[in-house]
Parts: C-alpha cells; structure tokens; sequence
C-alpha cells in the first residue's frame, strides 16, 4: 500500500501534492542477498496541486507499472534491509477548472529508472511488515515541466 505519494511538478512555478494509492508487488529471492520484484500501482484518489477562488488543479496517479533488482541485508531474526533498482513506467493525470472557462484533463506517462530502499521487520519466516521510499522516473510534460513522483510505502509481506 502506498502510504504516501507526492507529485511534485518542478518548472515554472512548483506545485506538490499527495494523492492516496494502491500497489501490489509479486517477487523472487534469487539468492539470500538478491531478489527480483514487479510491482503493479494504481492510484485511489486525487489531490489538489493549487486552488485559488474559481480555479483548481488536481492530479492523480494513474498507474505504475515495474520491475525491480533489490540488493538485501539480513539483520536478526527474518527482518534485513534493502536497495532497489529497476525500470518503471508511470502514468499520471492532471486535470483543471476555472469558472467561467469550463474544465480540462490531460495524461502524460513516462519510463526511467526507479530506486529505492526500505526495511522489512520479520514478524516470523513467512512474514514481515514492510516500510519503503521509491523514486520513480520524472514524468515530462513538455516546455521544461516535469512531475516527480516520490512513495512512502507500508506493506505486509507474505510468502507462500
């Protein structure tokens, strides 16, 4: 589950904002310091960028979709800490109204490097609560604009 995720457009004028979403992640331990995970995201909600009296402008996170290599660390017991790196394609949408002008909505994606890191903490061999931070690739919106999307995740952890 993505706790926390903020879109942070960076050019002219920055905006940041921080709208709820969903993720699920299906994985592999290839070796007791290496894993391979993808990752699936959808966002559950909007949230709102800027807003003056007769205009606003929300965004969303549209999906997530990646694959990742995460480098892990064992502490005691079944918790370890852990890097990632992978390739992700984000999609987001970014939607405005004005009174008087009527409303608009566009959608941009983009594919880059995402990384992050986190710690898992073993509840027992088969289980764990997870706590991550993923950086996934800028999404460009032409004219030197970007969004930046940044995730603080919480999770439970299974294997079966």
């Amino acid at each position: 589950m993505m706790l926390s995720q903020t879109l942070d457009f960076t050019g002219v004028i920055n905006f940041d904002a921080s709208p709820s979403g969903l993720s699920a992640k299906l994985g592999n331990r290839i070796s007791d310091n290496l894993a391979v995970e993808g990752v699936f995201g959808i966002g559950m909600g909007n949230d709102n960028y800027a807003s003056v009296p007769g205009a606003s402008l929300d965004g969303k996170l549209k999906s997530v979709l990646g694959v990742n290599m995460l480098g892990l660390l064992p502490l005691s017991g079944s918790s370890e800490i852990y890097g990632k790196i992978g390739f992700a394609k984000i999609d987001v949408e970014i939607s405005g109204s004005a009174s008087g002008i009527g409303s608009a909505s566009e959608s941009y994606d983009d594919t880059g490097v995402s990384w992050g890191f986190g710690i898992k903490a073993g509840i027992n061999n088969n289980s764990g609560i997870v706590l991550e931070y993923v950086q996934y690739p800028e999404v460009d919106l032409g004219d030197g604009d970007n969004i930046k999307t940044k995730t603080v995740n919480i999770g439970y952890q299974t294997k079966f």
